[in-house]
């Protein structure tokens, strides 16, 4: 009985745990357009809710040793995804964890898409995950690769789209970086997948 109740209780703690470790950030994802184009041009936007009282390394963190924030995306047949473009990262000084660069709040990464003249005329998956490393303002987490998915159907080049999801676009960063790095993505050439 003492038995069953210990396991009990530690089912219910690790349970907590983990609803709180998934409670420091969340990811989501949203295309500029209604609607993908046959060779035509998109912006896609992955999006960082990152809860108060913590921040994540940014892409470019201060410390050599610590996970930077990364978007990979997974390859998706008849899309072809530009640089990735990060926004800058906020310095500071801390007193348990020392000099860093960090993304707090929300933090919208910018991802280039690129509709082929063939692209077939379907609904679609878009999908990939950001890694990043979650830190308080004493000590850091182990690093995290969450996934993020966006639904995209895929029309002809003539078909008529709308704008979409202007508030988060005027918002994120437009500008490329002073060196830009090719967007990563699996090798897989097949259809996209998730990674948790």
């Amino acid at each position: 009985m003492i038995r069953t109740i210990s396991l009990s209780l530690l089912l219910l703690m690790l349970a907590a745990g983990n609803l709180f470790a998934d409670s420091h950030a969340t990811i989501s994802g949203a295309l500029d357009v209604s609607a993908l184009r046959a060779g035509q041009k998109a912006r896609l936007a992955v999006v960082l809710d990152i809860a108060d009282g913590y921040h994540a390394q940014s892409h470019t963190p201060a410390d050599e040793f610590a996970i930077k924030c990364e978007l990979t995306m997974d390859a998706v047949p008849g899309l072809e995804f530009g640089p990735i473009i990060y926004p800058a990262g906020k310095d500071e000084n801390s007193p348990q964890l020392g000099k860093l660069n960090i993304y707090t709040g929300r933090v919208i990464i910018l991802v280039p898409v690129t509709v082929a003249n063939d692209a077939k005329i379907e609904s679609i998956k878009i999908t990939g995950y950001v890694q990043m490393q979650i830190c308080n303002d004493e000590s850091c987490f182990p690093p995290e690769k969450d996934a993020v998915e966006v639904d995209a159907n895929v029309g002809p080049a003539g078909s008529t789209v709308e704008p979409r999801n202007e508030q988060i676009f005027t918002k994120a960063p437009s500008t490329q970086p002073a060196s830009p790095e090719p967007s990563p993505t699996t090798q897989d050439s097949g259809p996209a997948t998730n990674h948790s």
